[in-house]
Parts: structure tokens; sequence; C-alpha cells
């Protein structure tokens, strides 16, 4: 059995979509310049770096509520709201981030939900799950997963090294909770794996 996310290629999707992410590049390139949404080393490579990479994520969450922590330039949460059948809502604290993204989602008549507040300031369980890229460590994100989530269910985007011998992420997770996880393999040398998680039981303190 092949466990690894499958490659979503530009020419598997339609015109009107190729449409949509070539505004969403050019916009992100000339944001890039004054508002730091990606990194310098990854803007010139941002189908495959950004787009390719959070929309590995797609099959995990079609046809549900999802609320991406963390968004920065939209990765994953705008994209998803961009090619999926999904509801999105997207959480950013930096004010100029939430206008980009505004502005990204008025350009390619996206719709999508956007929060200007930190993660942890939100409470009810109003989505079906929790999305996040690079945002932060496991524990952290079933936490907030744990809190926000009405099927208590979570997809991550991680870096490779959560599944080194030397990465206490995973154990530091366990120590506070309990949850099923499975991990789906990139494709790509670039690309990490993606956690998910579900069943997530507070454990109680003795």
């Amino acid at each position: 059995m092949d466990n690894r996310s499958p490659a979503l290629t530009f020419e598997s999707i339609s015109t009107e979509i190729q449409t949509k992410l070539a505004i969403y590049e050019e916009l992100l390139k000339k944001w890039n310049r004054k508002v730091n949404l990606v990194s310098r080393e990854t803007i010139d490579d941002i189908w495959l770096r950004h787009f390719q990479d959070s929309l590995r994520i797609l099959p995990q969450v079609q046809g549900k509520k999802v609320i991406d922590l963390g968004s920065g330039a939209g990765f994953p949460g705008l994209l998803l709201a961009m090619l999926g059948d999904v509801s999105v809502t997207c959480v950013e604290p930096n004010h100029k981030k939430i206008l980009f993204l505004q502005e990204v989602a008025r350009a390619t008549h996206t719709r999508a939900v956007f929060l200007a507040s930190r993660a942890e300031n939100l409470e009810k369980e109003e989505w079906d799950i929790v999305c996040a890229r690079a945002f932060t460590d496991l524990e952290h994100l079933i936490d907030l997963t744990e809190k926000l989530s009405k099927g208590k269910r979570g997809v991550f985007l991680k870096g490779r090294t959560i599944l080194s011998r030397e990465s206490s992420e995973m154990a530091m997770a366990r120590r506070n909770f309990d949850f099923q996880c499975q991990t789906i393999l990139g494709r790509e040398k670039n690309q990490g794996p993606i956690i998910l998680v579900n069943e997530i039981k507070r454990r109680k303190v003795r």
C-alpha cells in the first residue's frame, strides 16, 4: 500500500483554477516585498513548495467545515477554499496578513471567513477539522483541536524532523492526550508528512 499523499500537478486542474493560482502567485510575490509571507528561498518555487504541498491534504477535508490555524500566506486554508468543496475559516493574528488573504480572496472570487485573532483566543467547537501548516508543535495543535473541533480531528502538515528518532513532539503530545494517529508521507524531497489525528481525549490530571 502506497502511504504517500497524491501529487497534484498544474496540468491536472482546470483552466479556471490555473488562472486563480496565477493571480494568487502574482499577489504573493507583490506583497512579499513588504510583508513577510513566505521565505525568500521559496518565493521562486511557489507551486511546489507552497501550492502543491498544501493541497496534499485536500482529500482529507473535502465536504468538511475546516479551521486553518496560523494561516499566514493562506497555506493551506485559502487554497483549500479555492480548490475544494470545503468551508474554511482562516485564523491569523497579523492584520497585514489578513488584508493580504482578503485581497487574494476578492481577486480570485474565493469564499472564506477570515479571523484576525490568536488561535488560543477561540473557544467554540464549531469545526469538523482543525488544520495547520508549520504552525506550532504537535502537543499545542492537539490541545487546540480538542477545544475547537466537534469531531476532535486534526490534519497537520509537519516538517520531516517529526518522524526522526530524535523528535520528541509525538512523545510530548502523548503526555497529556490520548489520540489515534496516522502518518501520510510526502512524495517530494522537501515535503514533510501529513499527521492525521482523531479520537482526542485529554488525560485527567492526577
